[in-house]
């Protein structure tokens, strides 16, 4: 796991372009302080940080050269398929490591390659005979890709405040309702006009002209052999597959566990995959209602593995998350991003690679949000919304979040006003009451998939698990130097459980069968928690001055995103106890805080 870098111009000076790009590393030290590489060309300069996960040996340094001499790769990730790939290809390997194998594919393959690997990466390509720049994300969007366009060349990072450090930029306004919307600001956008993020399983290649061209290398396709009579064999088979994959290090390997399902499961395969047994780690808070530690203990001790706890306080808490204002770079609203970020360094203690659960819910229907797009597709449902939604709205927070979820407006996508509503954000009407701004979904997989649950399912796999979740995990882990893997999100796997009949893959009925064999079921079998704070509770003490400061009238109005008057509104409505309104006023605060640190 690495932190890569770059500028591709005309315009720079040799030794201007070489100064940007080590300021670029600098800032990404934190993804690599095993080591540093930097090469350069007339026109181009590359730079990488180096975590060192497989052969630990120089070999395995980059930048890294092609066998031909003609490509150099910088690259951010693990392909656990290299060795089989290295064999397709008949390879005589200079190294240990995947790096070789990633070029060498590129080599022989182009673009094509890309679909050949199985795991996770970011990386850039420099054709020195073509001197054209070729970039690529993997298929889920599991590790980061950022670039930039401008007079001055095309600049590319992996974290986006990196890229931001060497050039000047301007907000775009059009994030701000999205990140209302949704929490967080999606691919291909970012916060800033100039700055681009790539889309997952996409390429761009950049020109020596200026030129640019992009497309995608992947999409997922249901498997078809998933609908038959071995379904729980084949889909065990392929999580130990993927598990074993994703053990592959010279250095030692753990597991975050939260006691749910999805962790759980990672947990027990890895467990029986680890000879010298596994390290698990999770949180735990002092309110009873969000902790998940008793939960995590008890199935550590039923898989026997060497378990480790961290308390999260909430002076701990705020901390963190004024830490996360900068790790992000760009407005960011998950506030799971702090129990994520002292996870991770009470792992990176212990262990340089982690595996976590990520994926079992947007794979297998584990949300509400699934029951909800089937529930309003329902004809029914769609004549009397209205009616549900005055009666509903009468009753508790709990009821009107389900009368807003029933009054679907005829010109908002049915995935985001499900996905809005369920996460707590903004809905159209009330985006509409904070701001002038406006904002429409842009078309994505999602919007000609006729099973609701399938749309709803495909929204979050290419936009709330790349943009926020796999975003949250990056940054937090990689911020304590700790590479998180991801089990669950092999393409292989994301397409077996497309292909599940519905009564197979709801509910995570199947992945429940399977961790059946390894745990007792009374384990698992409660009512989904998330991995979230008591953000209202919390609100109220310790991060109210917080809060108070940056959702103030005041700061609001020189900001000139929101409608004074409705922020004040919803302040003094959540003074008077409406809960419900926490991550609405969170999400006011987070962002006109973040636009203040730009100011200053």
């Amino acid at each position: 796991m690495c932190g890569i870098a770059g500028w591709v111009s005309a315009h720079l000076s040799p030794q201007e372009g070489a100064a940007r790009v080590r300021a670029m590393s600098e800032k990404l030290a934190h993804r690599g302080p095993d080591g540093q590489g930097h090469w350069q060309a007339p026109g181009v300069w590359l730079g990488h940080r180096r975590l060192a996960i497989l052969d630990l040996s120089p070999a395995g340094q980059q930048p890294f050269h092609s066998a031909c001499g003609r490509y150099v790769m910088v690259y951010n990730g693990e392909v656990y398929n290299f060795r089989q790939l290295s064999e397709a290809l008949s390879l005589q390997m200079r190294s240990r490591c995947d790096t070789e194998v990633v070029l060498e594919a590129y080599v022989r393959h182009g673009i094509d390659a890309f679909q050949m690997l199985e795991g996770m990466f970011a990386l850039a390509i420099w054709d020195r005979q073509a001197q054209s720049l070729t970039l690529a994300r993997d298929q889920l969007g599991i590790k980061p890709l950022f670039y930039g366009r401008g007079a001055e060349g095309f600049s590319f990072a992996s974290e986006l405040g990196a890229l931001r450090a060497t050039q000047p930029c301007t907000l775009r306004p059009g994030a701000f309702p999205e990140f209302f919307r949704c929490g967080f600001i999606a691919a291909p956008g970012t916060v800033y006009q100039e700055l681009f993020q790539l889309p997952p399983a996409s390429w761009a290649r950049i020109e020596s002209g200026g030129g640019f061209s992009s497309g995608r290398f992947w999409h997922p396709r249901p498997c078809a052999d998933a609908r038959g009579p071995d379904a729980e064999e084949r889909l065990e088979q392929l999580l130990r597959a993927s598990v074993r994959g994703c053990l592959q290090s010279d250095v030692p390997c753990g597991a975050f566990l939260s006691g749910g399902v999805d962790s759980s499961l990672v947990s027990a395969l890895a467990q029986q995959a680890s000879p010298g047994g596994l390290d698990t780690f999770c949180v735990s808070m002092p309110e009873h209602s969000v902790n998940e530690a008793p939960f995590a203990r008890a199935v550590a001790r039923a898989l026997g593995s060497r378990h480790h706890e961290v308390e999260l306080g909430s002076a701990e808490a705020a901390r963190l998350l004024a830490e996360a204002e900068d790790l992000y770079a760009q407005p960011f609203v998950d506030t799971s991003a702090a129990p994520t970020m002292l996870v991770s360094r009470a792992a990176r203690s212990c262990v340089t690679v982690a595996l976590s659960g990520d994926g079992g819910d947007e794979l297998f229907l584990g949300y509400g949000a699934y029951a909800w797009a089937r529930r309003l597709a329902r004809p029914a449902v769609r004549q009397g919304g209205s009616w549900a939604s005055r009666a509903l709205s009468r009753f508790s927070p709990r009821w009107r979040r389900a009368a807003r979820l029933f009054n679907l407006p005829s010109d908002d996508a049915p995935v985001q006003h499900i996905f809005s509503l369920e996460q707590s954000c903004f809905s159209q009407a009330q985006l509409q009451r904070l701001t002038s701004l406006s904002w429409q979904l842009p078309a994505g997989p999602w919007e000609h998939e006729a099973e609701p649950e399938q749309a709803q399912s495909l929204f979050d796999l290419s936009r709330y698990l790349p943009d926020d979740l796999l975003t949250k995990v990056d940054r937090a882990s990689m911020h304590a130097s700790l590479e998180v893997r991801v089990p669950l999100l092999s393409p292989q796997l994301v397409e077996f459980a497309f292909g599940l009949p519905r009564e197979l893959r709801a509910s995570k009925r199947l992945l429940k069968r399977i961790l059946a064999r390894h745990l007792p079921e009374q384990l698992f079998q409660r009512p989904k928690r998330g991995f979230s704070l008591p953000l209202a509770r919390w609100m109220r003490g310790s991060l109210a001055q917080w809060v108070d400061e940056r959702s103030a009238p005041a700061v609001v109005s020189a900001a000139g995103i929101c409608r004074v008057e409705e922020v004040v509104r919803l302040r003094q409505q959540f003074a008077a106890g409406r809960d419900d309104l926490a991550t609405r006023l969170w999400m006011i605060a987070s962002l006109h805080g973040w636009l203040a640190k730009q100011r200053g």
